[in-house]
């Protein structure tokens, strides 16, 4: 950017001191710049001269794609995740699955795996349509994120199964670890 004047006092500060600051707002504004300079030109009475200051931000892991299979199911279903194909090239460092009903505010983590293949069990959706909204953030080595968008699922309540462990909670059976709930 040449143009810092339009920018100033939105994402530079202090240009015209010896303390300068950029905010986050101009990295985040701009992901697809990687490589980054910052120049400085000292203007004396008798020269000129220049400092740079060079640096790369870290990508996001990116070109990938997250699906689920099956698309309904209970909470005693096995839910299977594929997130293939991300790359990064610091490397892949895991896969976060968070869920949430109405409320992405109350999204909720459910698994995380070093693995793009996994397993999982979920919650029961929403009371009324049983849908649950799901979301995988897929991590580099050092630490950058990027969202992996993933299908909504249905996912019901199995009444028998919640039953049946309450009763041997309450019977204090020997048999509990038969429940899919304790499994």
């Amino acid at each position: 950017f040449n143009q810092t004047s339009s920018y100033e006092h939105l994402w530079f500060f202090g240009t015209n001191t010896s303390n300068f600051t950029a905010t986050d707002q101009l990295f985040l504004n701009n992901l697809q710049i990687s490589l980054w300079r910052f120049e400085v030109v000292y203007t004396f009475l008798s020269a000129i001269s220049t400092s740079a200051l060079n640096f790369i931000i870290n990508q996001p892991p990116s070109n990938g794609s997250c699906s689920i299979n099956p698309l309904n199911g209970t909470i005693t279903t096995l839910f299977t995740i594929e997130c293939p194909d991300w790359y990064d090239i610091d490397g892949i460092q895991d896969y976060s699955l968070y869920a949430w009903t109405t409320d992405i505010s109350q999204r909720t983590i459910i698994a995380f795996s070093s693995e793009y293949h996994f397993q999982v069990r979920l919650p029961a959706g929403d009371n009324e349509t049983s849908l649950l909204n799901l979301v995988v953030y897929v991590r580099d080595l050092v630490n950058s994120i990027t969202q992996g968008n993933i299908s909504s699922v249905s996912v019901m309540k199995n009444f028998e199964i919640i039953n049946e462990l309450i009763d041997k909670i309450t019977n204090s059976s020997s048999t509990i670890t038969n429940n899919p709930i304790v499994r």
